[in-house]
């Protein structure tokens, strides 16, 4: 399930992505609301939980010495 929210995360951001530069049917490109703070914070929030997810399937994120 978490696999299945990263690859939604990573169409999320490449839409997002799309929609500021070269627009999406029924949406006008919007080159100038790349900056605006919810797009901003929503794809540092995405990039995250994709950025933890691999680390995960890497393994863990904090190794225990003991």
């Amino acid at each position: 399930m978490f696999l299945f929210g990263s690859y939604e995360r990573i169409f999320a951001n490449l839409l997002y992505c799309l929609s500021r530069t070269v627009g999406l049917p029924q949406i006008p490109a919007e080159p100038e609301a790349w900056f605006e703070p919810l797009g901003v914070i929503s794809l540092l929030a995405e990039g995250l939980f994709v950025l933890v997810l691999f680390k995960d399937r890497q393994g863990p994120l904090f190794k225990k010495d003991r």
